[in-house]
């Protein structure tokens, strides 16, 4: 009795693992079967050619009939239709699987009227052979191969009866019980060694994406899937992408030892994950950062609640004894209604992620990703109070497009977003809000900048003096002059 349960157990364990199989590699099976079609149809194709051709010469009083015949049309069109969807930048149509089923019927109802209809006297021979072949010919699933085969079986044996005589009859019901059982062995074993190498390769392809330390995504399959969803990402559906630093990661390598680095980066990993929706996609993308792509979010400033979490747990994962307070660094790209690349908003991140690690480590800076400017004329960047864009605007008009910030988070955002592309940066160092000496600073730091010209505007001239040791080029005091900002424009 026991040993009927196990077996009952070891079937249930085995069909469940073939219903899984089926169901995670559907898309892989339908272009198998697809390229398995085209062989199988055009094999076909040829070997009736061929036994048309020579039975003549072997059987001298045989003659053609158009029972031969009626294959060929149809083996033309699925032989046709293989070719045709075999375009490997697109998938396998849906209904491959269906096609391959219709195939196998054609094909078994065609050697069935070969050997019943056509050889009345003599023992079938095509049909229980094909029997055995079926579970050769396509990946199909257990109880399509057993229905088929059952279908071929009980057709032929019933014909058998209705038009052979009785002593042939039951070598054809024989014969075609003996294909049928072998199929049902065939069936099993290859199935078995589908399912077992169709695991095998998850588990290696589930490995070739997994970062063996922190158990997320690794670098390259993380860049994939941000990619891929971008691609397809509507264009009002908004998104963030983040990138988290640990700071002083060196400092914990350095006190506490290399494994007690890696803990901390396992820590990170899984905090992330509980941090997170299964919709989001995060992942290591090296040393000690991290990617992650917030997907359909309401607001940005589900982002910045997001990132406050972030940072929490960052501080609660290294232990008190330890004496060190781990922190992170987080740039944000946030999209609300484009559709960007994955390299544009990258690197709006990575300016973020450089201005937070620049104004003090732990904290996060968002920039807001804007669709680039038509090709044209440079545009101007105005970084100061609304009443003094709108003025300078207006004093531009027609002759530069112009983009507007307020305050110091959309000045950085802008040159990080515009920087290479703008052709003058005219900075208010009288408004708090900008910290325009602290722009400045960064401004200078970052190479890609390090050539755009920066006109300051100050109310005093020692104001004036500091700006030019910070690297402006040039500075307007207040009264603005109109001719001064035309000629800094060229």
């Amino acid at each position: 009795m026991q040993s009927l349960r196990e077996l009952y157990l070891y079937f249930q364990r085995s069909l469940g693992s073939r219903r899984l199989f089926f169901d995670q590699s559907r898309r892989e099976i339908r272009a198998s079967n697809l390229v398995l079609l085209r062989w199988g149809s055009g094999a076909s194709l040829v070997l009736l050619t061929f036994f048309c051709f020579i039975t003549p010469f072997i059987l001298p009083h045989w003659q053609l009939s158009w029972l031969y015949l009626w294959y060929f049309p149809l083996g033309l069109a699925f032989f046709i239709f293989s070719c045709s969807s075999l375009d490997p930048a697109r998938p396998a149509p849906r209904r491959t699987n269906e096609v391959c089923v219709l195939f196998c019927l054609v094909l078994l109802g065609y050697l069935i009227i070969l050997d019943v209809f056509i050889y009345p006297y003599a023992r079938g021979l095509f049909t229980p052979l094909f029997l055995v072949v079926i579970p050769i010919l396509f990946v199909l699933p257990l109880r399509v191969l057993f229905a088929l085969t059952l279908l071929g079986q009980a057709v032929f044996a019933t014909l058998s009866f209705y038009w052979k005589p009785a002593a042939i009859a039951r070598l054809d019901l024989f014969s075609s019980l003996a294909g049928f059982s072998f199929s049902l062995f065939i069936s099993w074993s290859i199935s078995t060694l589908r399912v077992s190498d169709g695991n095998a390769m998850a588990s290696y392809q589930r490995l070739s994406r997994i970062d063996s330390l922190t158990g997320i995504l690794n670098k390259s399959a993380c860049e994939q899937a941000i990619q891929s969803y971008l691609r397809v990402k509507p264009a009002a559906s908004p998104c963030a992408l983040l990138i988290i630093d640990l700071d002083n990661f060196k400092l914990v390598n350095d006190r506490l030892g290399h494994q007690a680095g890696d803990q901390l980066l396992e820590a990170m990993g899984q905090a992330l994950s509980r941090l997170f929706r299964s919709s989001d996609l995060f992942g290591r993308f090296g040393g000690d950062e991290f990617l992650v792509l917030l997907r359909a979010l309401p607001d940005s400033e589900v982002v910045h609640r997001k990132c406050e979490q972030i940072q929490a747990e960052a501080a609660s994962l290294l232990w008190s004894q330890a004496h060190l307070r781990v922190s992170c660094s987080i740039g944000v790209a946030y999209c609300a209604g484009e559709r960007p690349t994955f390299e544009e908003l990258f690197r709006l991140a990575d300016d973020a992620l450089y201005e937070a690690k620049a104004f003090g480590k732990g904290q996060h800076v968002l920039h807001i990703y804007q669709k680039p400017s038509a090709a044209g004329k440079k545009p101007v960047l105005i970084a100061a109070g609304q009443a003094d864009c709108s003025r300078l605007s207006s004093l531009l008009e027609g002759q530069h497009p112009v983009i507007q910030a307020y305050d110091k988070v959309q000045a950085l955002s802008c040159l990080s977003q515009y920087g290479p592309q703008l052709s003058l940066f005219l900075l208010d160092l009288s408004l708090p809000e900008l910290d325009g000496f602290g722009v400045l600073r960064y401004l200078r730091s970052r190479p890609p900048l390090r050539n755009l010209r920066v006109l300051a505007i100050a109310d005093d001239p020692s104001l004036g003096g500091r700006a030019l040791e910070l690297g402006a080029d040039d500075v307007i005091l207040r009264p603005i002059d109109p001719e001064q900002v035309r000629r800094q424009l060229g």
